[in-house]
Formats: C-alpha cells, structure tokens, sequence
C-alpha cells in the first residue's frame, strides 16, 4: 500500500480518486490553502463524508482535504469510498467476489473445486467456459482456463488429489473416451480407470496418505460387493468392513481416521444412524448418532469435525441441521 503526500483542492479530487482507488492509497494532505474568504483552511475528510463513506461535497468550494486515519476503498459500484483505518482493520469493505478467468464463467452447475499447488480444477455439469470446450470438468493455472483431454460424458461430483493426480467421481462413464464408470485419475496428460469402476453414481472422494476413499450410492467397485463405500490403494479395490445398508453423500478425513456421512443407519451391522467412523480396521458410531435426517456434508478443521445435513439432532441434542463432533 502507498503513502502519498499530495496536495490536493477538493475539485481536483474526484478525477484522482478514480484513477488511484483500486490501489487502496492512502493519502495525506497537511499544508494550509487559502478559501474565498482569504483565510487559510483545511478540511477534514470526514467532515465532508455522507454516510456511506461517499464525499459529499455540495456546500464545499475549495480548500485542501485532510485525509489523516482514512483510506479510500472502491464501493459496489467502483466509486471511491472513503473509511477509517481502524475500520479498514476491523472489516473486509476492500475485499469483494469477483469474476475472474475472463469473466466468462460455465454454462452450467459447479460440484466440487479442488487446487492443486497453484492450480484450481473444477468439476460439475458445464461442459464450456467462454468459448472453451472442457465437458463438466477444467483446470486454472492463474492466467488461462484448460480441458482435460474431451472430459467427461456426464457430471462430476467430487474431486481429489493424491501427490499430483487428480481423482474425479460422479454420474460419468467416460473420460476423453475411455470406459471408467463413474471415477477416474487424471495423472497431468491422460485419463485412466481405477479397476472396472463402479456400478452406480459415487458422491463423495477422500484421501488418506495413498490410499483413496469413494463414498457414494455404487454396491460394487471393480466387480467386488463393498456397499456404498470402497477403498483405492493404487491398484485395487477393497471393502471397509461390510459397508453401509443406505448412500454415502459425504466422506471427510482426521488423522488416518475417515469419517461418512449419508443416509445409512448402520456400517458394518453397526448401528451408527447417518454417520460413522472408520479407523483403519473397524467402524464405529459417534454417539447416537443423528436423528430426523440424513448427513450431507462433512469438513474438518484440526481434530474437529463438522456435520450438516437433514438431520435435527445428533446424540440427542437438539442442534437442527449443522453440528461439531
């Protein structure tokens, strides 16, 4: 951010302040003008603000502008906004959603984003961006959205990555044409399936060191009964236990214990009611589990994990819809 030191009469201020506000200046302006009346003056900024930080200047004529402990941000319409430094610190006025990659944007629904060291993939059940062909599935490198070879030829739910490669799941059969049913890896050039794939829809993709988790409404995957649920471990597919008796919709990793979340009253004959535990071995319910409805989401933030879905309790606690475990 610049300090400037300008001299500045208030009608010459509008002009610069639109062509300096995205640069979040701050400016300063300390020496004595003269006013119509002869005498020295100076006006503080916010003598002359209205009440959204816009200058009101209408029974102003000149005199030099005193902007000590304000900056001046860009509003919703990009006109210059002035705000004190300590409001600056205490809140996000200078930040704001923006479009970006050309401010083109996807022909249809977003899933799942997913970055990579410094690139985001995206998936979902747009087949373009602007112009660009990349069928529910692109990749931003910072500058220019990419397809991944012809993509896929339905949509994609979940995204993960293990090292480099990037795993994708969904409603999809095909990737740059090559038969995977419903999941895939991308290793950077080229498609390849995981096995035969899966028999029906995956929702949810979790990874745990090398080992990749799927969770979703699929009973085989690769052929083998895993129900609702399988592990990847690079080179074939393995049941955790005898799985869920509903649909997995979400699936979320703390440590090397991975937790799922969906429809499921039990896993593993477990009585767990919506969510679950898996710690390598065996699964294992969180208290009573939820009530009133399914779990539809799950993220982590350090060792604790947070749930929302359907539900209206969990363990008996009322907390509608959204818990922490």
């Amino acid at each position: 951010m610049k300090n400037l030191l300008l001299y500045i009469t208030i009608p010459l201020v509008w002009p610069f302040l639109l062509n300096n506000a995205t640069e979040n200046t701050e400016i300063h302006n300390h020496p004595p003008v003269i006013n119509d009346s002869g005498h020295h003056s100076e006006i503080h900024i916010s003598e002359i603000l209205n009440s959204d930080g816009t200058l009101c200047l209408d029974n102003i004529k000149d005199g030099n502008i005193n902007f000590d402990g304000f900056k001046v941000i860009l509003g919703d319409n990009d006109e210059p906004v002035f705000i004190s430094e300590e409001e600056a610190l205490n809140s996000c006025e200078d930040a704001k959603w923006m479009a970006f990659g050309g401010h083109q944007g996807f022909n249809d629904f977003v899933n799942t984003i997913l970055s990579i060291s410094n690139e985001i993939y995206v998936g979902g059940g747009f087949t373009t961006i602007g112009s660009l062909l990349v069928n529910r599935i692109a990749k931003w490198n910072g500058t220019n959205w990419s397809a991944l070879g012809t993509g896929m030829n339905s949509s994609v739910n979940a995204l993960s990555a293990i090292g480099t490669d990037l795993y994708a799941a969904g409603h999809f059969t095909t990737a740059d044409g090559v038969t995977v049913n419903r999941i895939a890896k991308w290793n950077g050039t080229n498609w390849s399936a995981l096995g035969t794939g899966m028999n029906s829809t995956v929702n949810a993709l979790s990874a745990i060191g090398t080992d990749l988790y799927a969770g979703g409404l699929f009973t085989t995957a690769d052929g083998i009964t895993v129900n609702y649920i399988a592990k990847w471990n690079g080179s074939s597919w393995s049941a955790l236990g005898t799985g869920m008796n509903g649909t997995v919709y979400a699936l979320s990793a703390i440590g090397t214990d991975l937790y799922a979340g969906g429809a499921f009253t039990t896993a593993d004959g477990i009585t767990v009611n919506y969510i679950a535990k898996w710690n390598g071995t065996n699964w294992s319910a969180l208290g009573t589990g939820m009530s009133g409805g399914s779990v539809r989401a799950l993220s982590a933030i350090g060792t604790d994990l947070y749930a929302g879905g359907f539900f209206t309790t969990a363990d008996g606690i009322t907390v509608n819809r959204i818990a922490k475990w």
